[in-house]
């Protein structure tokens, strides 16, 4: 025998009471007045014992009462086979993969749920949860289960973990034997953190594996090579695609459309579990925002299939200089850009000129430590015009130190930096194999025709800030994320001119400048996972989802996630521009594991099936518990009818 609630028996005791108070009561005296000892000769010996008697099963009845009372609320158990009694206390908890990848089982869970429940009696309680959102879609018997063809069971573009699960087994319930059938494909994203296993025995945790033959091909990353388009630039696409069904796809194909226009076709065959990256080259005639898919034929899988994106092509960049004097080198670097026609236009003031004004361009190159304010810093920070605002600090050759930066980063920060200038001909070189910016990696790692020679710069330690540095490990561009991921600050420790370094002379200066003003990528897109604040939207748009829905962003909602996937419109102040929404990498990398490799991931105390009645079949040998605290109520009550039974009859004759 078990105990469900075994503290109470150290409520045993207890049952002594009812003797004690026997005890207490019998050598209890009592002096009775009466005149004469006639009257005792009227009572019988056999009623004497008679009462007696009566005393001594009262006092065991009473003790048995408290007896069972106790036990009663330990709620005892016994084991028995499932298949010797299928009334006993049972909740069947089926939770449901609801994720992407199960959406061609989840019509189906109505069969599955009758088959895993066969071996159960019809008074049953059955409860179906979906893992998306840990929501409850039924809670019946079994014998009402035809009333699950009312139920829908949505798909969610949330990333399900075994968090999903262990919120079922943490949960308190009051059934002596709870059945958990986790119904889902054998994506290993039930593997980390591990599931909670509860301490109850007569907790079974069981996953069926649906996973059968499974054809699909899934869209991983793109990629574009260029940062800044001009109309009819030819650019390329590559596109990396997976294979993460279980069987090999051939005369598969892969479609680039661009503004609902198809531009290009590849032809794909790739083995499963396998990787396969292909091109596409292609051209825009118009400047502006580009809506672009890139899209998979069918397959068992449909979400994964098409890859969202914009391809932004600027008809302008309006960027703001701060400096007490011309820069010759910035501004032949900016010029470069406007070869074939206007991109840049470069707008150039003083500090207190900059205060004064009202700020229409989003990027700022700053020229000299000494143009560096508190008051730049507030006006800067406190813009509600632009969802993202890069500034780049350039500090002239006669700055000794770097100090005036602590007004934008930290002011309670202390900067340890100092002007550090080389005899002839020596000189530091860029640490090209620690540079944290893909983009700048591709131009200045394993290139050395390219070495940048630097001879004149203010010296400051590395830090998690550093983007790239110097041989001898101190900075030579830090990037600050601030104000609340609104500010990008870039920071050089050089100055631009020939006293410094020959930077100036190379032409991988500008790409490096190209990078410091791109505040919008030229291929754009996010996952599905992000919050609406993530998103980089102005505070008062109206979104309009790929499916007409409508909300403006607001404070009250900026933690939201959005629901569709597709190209979103957004408006603010009569312009409209897009973004693009795609399944989160969670869901794309997650790989689908067989069924005979499926425990390797799973803990040991969780039984794998491949159909659900193996699992219905599994159950009818389960040990089960059977409650008994019913049987102990029942005693309780027959005994409480004795003993008043008794204890009338004792009254009556004493």
């Amino acid at each position: 025998m078990n105990f469900i609630s075994s503290i109470y028996l150290w409520l045993l005791p207890l049952i002594s009471i009812p003797l004690l108070i026997y005890l207490f009561n019998k050598n209890r005296l009592k002096d009775i007045h009466f005149s004469s000892l006639i009257f005792l000769n009227k009572i019988k010996s056999d009623s004497i014992k008679r009462i007696n008697i009566t005393n001594i099963l009262l006092l065991i009845i009473r003790t048995l009462i408290v007896l069972f009372f106790i036990l009663m609320m330990t709620r005892p158990t016994y084991n028995s086979y499932y298949n010797s009694n299928n009334n006993i206390d049972a909740l069947v908890i089926i939770a449901v993969d609801n994720s992407v990848s199960m959406s061609n089982n989840l019509n189906d869970i109505k069969n599955i749920t009758k088959n895993i429940t066969s071996s159960f009696s019809d008074e049953t309680n059955i409860k179906i949860i979906e893992l998306g959102n840990n929501e409850v879609i039924y809670r019946g018997k079994k014998k009402e289960i035809d009333s699950l063809n009312k139920i829908k069971i949505k798909k969610t573009f949330k990333p399900i973990t075994s968090k999903s699960i262990n919120k079922i087994t943490d949960d308190n319930y009051d059934n002596l034997n709870i059945f958990l059938f986790i119904v889902s494909d054998g994506q290993n994203h039930f593997s980390n953190p591990s599931i909670n296993i509860p301490n109850n025995k007569n907790f079974h945790l069981h996953y069926i594996y649906t996973n059968k033959e499974k054809r699909n091909l899934s869209i991983k990353q793109i990629d574009i090579d260029k940062n800044i388009l001009l109309p009819n630039d030819t650019f390329k696409i590559s596109v990396t695609i997976e294979n993460n069904g279980n069987i090999d796809i051939e005369d598969s194909f892969a479609s680039l459309i661009i503004n609902e226009t198809h531009s290009g076709k590849e032809y794909l065959s790739i083995t499963r579990r396998e990787k396969d990256t292909i091109e596409f080259e292609a051209s825009i005639p118009n400047y502006g925002e580009h809506l672009c898919k890139i899209v998979l034929s069918d397959d068992d899988i449909l979400e994964d299939n098409t890859y969202y994106f914009t391809i932004n092509i600027p008809k302008s960049i309006e960027i703001d200089i701060i400096s007490n004097k011309s820069n010759i080198y910035l501004e032949n670097a900016l010029n470069a850009f406007n070869v074939k026609e206007d991109i840049i236009k470069v707008n150039y003031y003083t500090l207190n000129t900059y205060l004064d004004k009202k700020i229409n361009a989003n990027i700022l190159f700053i020229i000299g430590m000494s143009n560096i304010s508190n008051e730049l810093k507030k006006k800067i920070y406190n813009l509600n015009k632009f969802p993202y605002f890069k500034v780049i600090v350039i500090p002239e050759i006669n700055d000794k130190n770097l100090d005036s930066i602590s007004n934008f980063i930290d002011q309670n920060k202390q900067i340890d930096s100092k002007r550090v200038n080389y005899a002839e001909n020596n000189y530091m070189e860029i640490k090209s194999q620690k540079i944290n910016d893909p983009f700048l990696a591709s131009i200045y790692r394993d290139i050395p025709t390219r070495n940048i020679k630097i001879f004149n710069y203010i010296e400051m330690d590395s830090d998690k800030n550093t983007v790239m540095r110097l041989e001898n490990n101190k900075f030579l561009l830090n990037r600050f994320i601030l104000n609340r991921k609104k500010v990008e600050l870039n920071l050089l420790s050089i100055s631009l001119n020939l006293q410094s370094s020959n930077w100036p002379l190379k032409g991988s200066l500008i790409p490096f400048i190209q990078n410091l003003i791109t505040t919008k990528n030229l291929m754009d897109y996010t996952d599905i996972h992000k919050q609406l604040k993530e998103m980089k939207i102005y505070k008062n748009s109206k979104i309009i989802s790929p499916k007409g829905r409508t909300l403006t962003f607001a404070t009250i909602n900026e933690n939201s996630l959005l629901n569709e996937l597709g190209f979103y419109k957004k408006t603010i102040n009569s312009h409209d521009s897009y973004f693009s929404v795609n399944l989160g990498e969670k869901e794309l990398s997650s790989k689908y594991v067989e069924y005979e490799k499926i425990g390797d991931f799973l803990n040991k105390e969780i039984v794998c099936f491949n159909t659900p009645k193996n699992a219905a079949a599994y159950v009818d040998n389960i040990i089960v518990g059977n409650d008994l605290w019913k049987f102990f109520l029942y005693l309780v009550i027959i005994f409480l009818f004795i003993e008043m039974f008794l204890n009338s009859i004792y009254i009556r004759n004493d």
